[in-house]
């Protein structure tokens, strides 16, 4: 039986800085990039990686508990010595047994990880492995970098039953030479200042070389692939890469999420691959090639199955997280990226989460475990002695509902946690389906929203996101976020 992909989901942040703004301050620009995605201020590689996640396993149609592999991918994890590859699985409650591991080096290292999914199925090891790539890059002000990178996150489901792709063949290449890096102890990425050096041996060169490879391997020929799905340092280079393959790609431009995201690192190819499934049809063949500097590219031949239609709607697709944005200006951006600060405050103590109390709360502030009276059926959350409407202590831990609907709000305009900006709405929602006259209502901050959006009777969804540091140590947790119908 055939191993391929039978559900992908993808994240971009909704906040955008237009190139226009960079260049006010610094002049310069990247190849085609119109504009690029930030992460909000209370987002990082971890929570991106969470939501495309999310998205995957529900396009696929299966309990996150079945994920016998989760393999995470990014170059600008918020550590060098912890694994977000576990916070990720006990958020998606994966199984204590799962092969869980993260990939770095390069953003090449997401499709070494698909690979890696791949033969974990094929082995017979599990019946379905997760990859994701997420990444938020930085690049130093007024370097054109600052204006290519962007963020983002995509996840995509490995197995054998239903897949609406199947994983054809893929190829290998790697090599060391470095166009751009990032030294330990640096926040931005640098780069080689010679375009020359580049078009020479860098993108233009490797990625074509490994997509030959495997042309050569398989015996197949550009023609007869129908879209292309390559990593995207900016919006020129897949372009001038897929017309020197031979690749006609009519029905979809090579370079679609670049111009408008940027260059999303370890994610990028996988949200170009997602926006090529969002519209492919059964039959059709796609290309796709990773691009890492100073690791090389890896290509696979993948070819859409007649599943694809039958899961076609059931995924946000990428031109609606395109399309779902809000500007900003570019002191706010260096604001989000910590260029601009405030002189440095002790360090707050945060009641959503905490070490070591996130560790004996780890069920309800990650899992968004509830529970549930036995005596009145009331849900409570957070954990309780004592049920808040009946005072009953017998409970049953059951799934906290996601979506709830506002019954009282407030700002709060004191803010501990930089860089939050004050007013900040907070708000207590009753969850859907929840029983009880109090039971069911669950308080937290509400993000990605500004004060116009929150009104009494608002539907709001819990998200996972930041909740400010402890010791250095990211805290993570749940706010709410408006639901857009």
């Amino acid at each position: 039986m055939s191993v391929g992909i039978l559900g992908y989901g993808v994240y971009i942040p909704k906040y955008r800085i237009k190139k226009e703004d960079i260049s006010k301050v610094w002049g310069g620009g990247a190849a085609g990039i119109k504009e690029k995605s930030v992460l909000g201020f209370d987002e990082d590689v971890t929570t991106m990686a969470v939501e495309a996640a999310l998205n995957a396993i529900t396009h696929a149609g299966i309990d996150a508990s079945e994920i016998g592999a989760l393999y995470v991918s990014s170059v600008s994890s918020p550590f060098i010595n912890k694994s977000i590859a576990v916070i990720i699985a006990e958020v998606l409650e994966i199984s204590e047994g799962a092969s869980v591991a993260d990939f770095g080096g390069s953003t090449k290292s997401t499709t070494t990880a698909l690979q890696a999914c791949a033969d974990f199925v094929a082995s017979g090891r599990g019946n379905y492995a997760l990859v994701i790539g997420a990444d938020a890059q930085v690049g130093i002000p007024g370097d054109p970098l600052e204006h290519s990178l962007g963020a983002g996150a995509a996840a995509c489901l490995v197995g054998k039953d239903n897949i609406i792709a199947e994983l054809e063949d893929s190829y290998f290449s790697s090599t060391s030479f470095t166009g751009t890096w990032r030294s330990d102890g640096d926040q931005f990425v640098s780069r080689y200042d010679d375009p020359r050096y580049e078009r020479f041996a860098g993108y233009p060169k490797i990625i074509v070389d490994a997509v030959k490879g495997l042309f050569k391997k398989t015996g197949k020929t550009g023609s007869e692939f129908d879209y292309a799905a390559f990593t995207q340092p900016d919006a020129k280079a897949p372009v001038t890469a897929v017309k020197k393959l031979g690749i006609k790609s009519e029905k979809m431009p090579s370079s679609i999420v670049s111009p408008v995201c940027g260059d999303t690192g370890s994610s990028s190819v996988l949200i170009e691959l997602a926006a090529v499934l969002d519209q492919a049809k059964p039959g059709e063949r796609i290309i796709m090639a990773s691009y890492g500097s100073g690791a090389g590219s890896d290509a696979f031949s993948l070819l859409v199955s007649d599943n694809v239609d039958k899961k076609r709607g059931q995924v946000t697709t990428v031109q609606s997280y395109i399309e779902n944005k809000d500007y900003i200006d570019y002191y706010t951006y260096e604001k989000t990226i910590g260029i601009l600060k405030v002189k440095g405050l002790p360090e707050p103590m945060s009641s959503i989460i905490a070490q070591p109390s996130a560790e004996r709360n780890k069920d309800s502030e990650l899992k968004l475990k509830a529970q549930e009276c036995t005596n009145c059926g009331s849900l409570n959350f957070p954990r309780r002695h004592y049920c808040i409407d009946c005072k009953g202590q017998d409970f049953k831990d059951v799934p906290l509902p996601r979506r709830g609907n506002i019954i009282t709000f407030n700002f709060q305009y004191v803010v501990a946690v930089s860089p939050e900006q004050a007013p900040i709405p907070v708000c207590t929602a009753k969850m859907e389906e929840a029983k009880g006259e109090y039971g069911g209502n669950v308080s937290s901050m509400i993000t990605d929203c500004s004060t116009d959006d929150v009104k009494v009777g608002g539907r709001v969804e819990l998200v996972f996101r930041r909740c400010g540091k402890e010791l250095g140590l990211v805290r993570y947790g749940y706010k709410f976020r408006p639901v857009k119908e």
